[in-house]
């Protein structure tokens, strides 16, 4: 007898990258989607999507906007809920940021070498 195995699946969603506006989001078929990172390019101010193909963005990944030197202001939507480790690490030109009640996590050296940096408004 012989078994035939085809390589096909029906209606599996699976982990995909989407970038916009400068931003790579990292959709998970669990129906969440993540900050993973934002392009050394990008200048100026930037906002960050709440939802991304219909699933609630929650995180901003560990080193998601390191050593983005031109960037000033971030818009942090409600629906995150974590900024990862030194998520905004050397960003030099970044000058002042809101982060929502919705955070309840920020790791370590988020704001490392943040050096124009000079206010930080968390409710």
């Amino acid at each position: 007898m012989l078994l035939l195995c085809l390589g096909f699946t029906i209606g599996v969603k699976a982990d995909y990258d989407k970038k916009v506006d400068g931003i790579n989001y990292r959709i998970y078929d669990a129906g969440y989607a993540t900050v993973q990172r934002c392009e050394d390019t990008t200048s100026g101010s930037v906002h960050i999507l709440s939802i991304i193909d219909n699933n609630p963005v929650n995180t901003i990944e560990e080193y998601a906007f390191s050593r983005c030197s031109h960037l000033t202001d971030v818009s942090i939507p409600s629906s995150i809920k974590t900024i990862g480790h030194g998520a905004f690490n050397s960003c030099s030109s970044l000058t002042s940021i809101n982060i929502p009640s919705s955070v309840n996590i920020i790791e370590s050296y988020t704001f490392s070498g943040c050096s124009s940096l000079a206010s930080i408004s968390i409710p």
